[in-house]
């Protein structure tokens, strides 16, 4: 018999302790006769004849009410119970019942995934008939299925019958391999997973505020079947709890994630372990030897784990005070450089000195220079966001096709003052250009480097600062920049020829970023522009152009735009067209709504009439021109 595909999403959770247990006998009674009738009825008669009979008893007990009140109790209490005898068997006579055997059902329940939390806990399918729930009490993949929800994060220390729910569905759900993940490990739970360990292929505890420190238990248990170990606790620098983690006891284990803790360095190489990833964790020597420098600690343990494909550090290599802030102490010496042959991912946030020195001592660097000069897809980008935004300022990462990726992340903790952000960007790009992209000798005409830079929104750039880092980057290619209000400064610095610092005049001065080719751009009309002469209306689309017009404030401010930015293009494109690798490709990014000089609201036909301009004017200067308006 094939057994066509069934999906049943079921919402979840436990609605009371009982729906875990079997119905208490006596709470429902056959009549005799009614046990009579049913043996001489067939299959597809029962139904309706338990219709009938409910009706029948309905009617009694209302004529009992009515007759004798109170006095009929008992009377009325009966008949109650041989109503739900006559529903149960009326829900075993249904046709799903008839024509799939139990077996059928069972392995229909197997392939049930609970799905949306409800505000009350319960398992609703635990309540459609009792012939469904004695068989789901059979069904350990179903039960498997629901411990393996992250639904269980919802769940509060002071609902002690959480826990007990939880025992229930674990012991239910044997033999069954298990991915269990809690948002908290007391004792209880502890207790729970200590006896299932055998089970468990997945185990997540966290992310959570409470003590973490009862998992040890769980960790001293044998897990052979486990592949993924995560213990996230919200870290506290005065309370930071250390594990020892026993490998043979978990000889399976790829994938180990690490938060607000430590652990102890193994005795031994961790051949299986592929993925490790740590946060405000670090990997200490065990006692008495526990006061090792973090990078250190961190640097001579990746010696046991020869196969990591992807290794992940944040706030791990450096040191931090009782107050949890960063601070720059004395380096260590790293006497070794570690071999990882297999890393195809790397995440490094921290402090730059810290980084730059575990860079130093990897081997097998992200790609070599033959392969960045090659591949037109190589490249090493550098993102940067503005202050409070977000807990990063800039980001370095590595693309390209065979190329392994790099990301590297310097935190808002890395510096002390907002004038010292971007010496510290440039001087940090330097050492990761060095490190990652080491140039062969004899020294090539254009250096390797960063050769995508993006500004992200709203982070401004003084003129200086922008003239600064752009003289860090002379092998970049692409340059985005939608940060509003920045815009004319960078176009004008990349019109003229820098001055390098100590050189008033000679061969030094040179235009920056030569190699350029794509230039994305968001536009204001700037501050100061002469409005004199366009205070006329915008001349119409050529005819080849369908957008429709629309004449008044909006064209004058269509036709500023296009001034604007036909003016500040063409000044800076013409310097470079003799001296710099032509730019393929323009986009500029029109913001919808316009405040100044003139109120007013961009329309499509308006946006396309300033790309016609553009192409018009600056066409024999860059091969491809898009203009867009900004998403509202």
């Amino acid at each position: 018999m094939s057994l066509m595909p069934f999906t049943i999403q079921v919402r979840h959770f436990f609605h009371y302790r009982g729906m875990l247990t079997q119905i208490v006998p006596g709470q429902r009674s056959l009549a005799d006769e009614d046990g009579v009738a049913l043996t001489q009825l067939s299959p597809g008669e029962v139904q309706e004849w338990c219709l009938l009979r409910i009706t029948h008893y309905h009617n009694q007990n209302r004529l009992l009410r009515e007759g004798y009140g109170a006095v009929a109790r008992n009377a009325i209490s009966k008949n109650k119970s041989h109503i739900r005898a006559i529903h149960s068997a009326y829900n075993d006579a249904a046709p799903i019942h008839r024509y799939f055997p139990p077996e059928v059902l069972i392995e229909v329940f197997s392939h049930v995934h609970p799905a949306t939390l409800m505000p009350r806990p319960r398992v609703p399918v635990l309540g459609v008939c009792r012939y469904w729930r004695r068989l789901l009490f059979h069904t350990p993949r179903f039960w498997a299925n629901l411990l393996s929800l992250p639904s269980w994060k919802s769940w509060n220390t002071k609902y002690h019958d959480h826990v007990g729910r939880f025992g229930a569905a674990m012991a239910l759900s044997a033999p069954q391999r298990l991915t269990i993940s809690v948002p908290y490990c007391c004792t209880s739970i502890a207790d729970i997973l200590a006896s299932h360990t055998t089970r468990l292929s997945f185990l997540k505890v966290g992310p959570t505020l409470d003590d973490v420190a009862s998992v040890a238990q769980v960790l001293k248990q044998d897990m052979p079947p486990l592949t993924h170990l995560a213990i996230l606790h919200q870290w506290r620098p005065r309370d930071v709890a250390a594990f020892t983690l026993n490998l043979p006891s978990y000889p399976k284990l790829r994938t180990l994630e690490f938060e607000g803790a430590h652990f102890y360095t193994p005795s031994a190489p961790w051949t299986s372990l592929r993925h490790l990833k740590l946060k405000h964790y670090t990997i200490q020597p065990p006692p008495p030897e526990s006061t090792v420098h973090p990078l250190c600690a961190v640097h001579n343990a990746l010696r046991l784990f020869p196969n990591l494909e992807t290794l992940s550090l944040v706030h791990s290599l450096s040191e931090e005070d009782r107050n949890g802030t960063w601070w720059h102490s004395r380096l260590p010496e790293l006497t070794e450089t570690i071999h990882l042959p297999c890393l195809r991912l790397l995440e490094l946030e921290d402090i730059p000195a810290c980084i730059s020195l575990f860079l130093s001592h990897l081997v097998d660097f992200p790609f070599d220079y033959r392969a960045y000069r090659n591949s037109p897809n190589t490249e090493l980008t550098l993102c940067l966001y503005r202050r409070g935004a977000r807990d990063a300022v800039a980001c370095w990462e590595t693309h390209g096709d065979g190329v392994r990726p790099v990301r590297i992340t310097l935190p808002t903790s890395a510096y002390l003052h907002t004038k010292d952000t971007v010496p510290l960007i440039v001087c940090f790009t330097r050492e990761i250009v060095v490190t990652l992209l080491p140039a062969p000798a004899p020294a090539p005409a254009t250096p390797p480097g960063v050769t995508s830079l993006t500004v992200q929104r709203s982070t401004y750039l003084h003129p200086c600062v922008w003239e600064e880092l752009l003289r860090e980057l002379p092998a970049l290619r692409r340059l985005e920049c939608i940060s509003g209000g920045a815009e004319d400064d960078l176009i004008d610095i990349l019109g003229k020829r820098s001055e390098p610092p100590g050189v008033s005049e000679g061969p030094g001065f040179m235009f920056l970023c030569t190699r350029l080719a794509e230039l994305e751009l968001g536009w204001r009309i700037p501050y100061g522009t002469d409005l004199g002469q366009d205070r006329g209306e915008r001349e119409p689309l050529q005819p080849d152009d369908d957008s429709g017009r629309v004449e008044g404030s909006e064209s004058r401010l269509a036709a500023l735009l296009s001034k604007s930015l036909c003016d500040a293009l063409g000044r800076c494109l013409t310097a470079r067209a003799e001296h710099c690798e032509p730019i393929r490709k323009l986009s500029v990014s029109l913001p919808r709504k316009h405040y100044r000089p003139y109120p007013g609201v961009l329309e499509e036909g308006q946006v396309a009439w300033v790309e016609q301009r553009l192409r018009h004017a600056l066409g024999h200067l860059v091969l491809e021109i898009v203009v867009t308006a900004e998403a509202s």
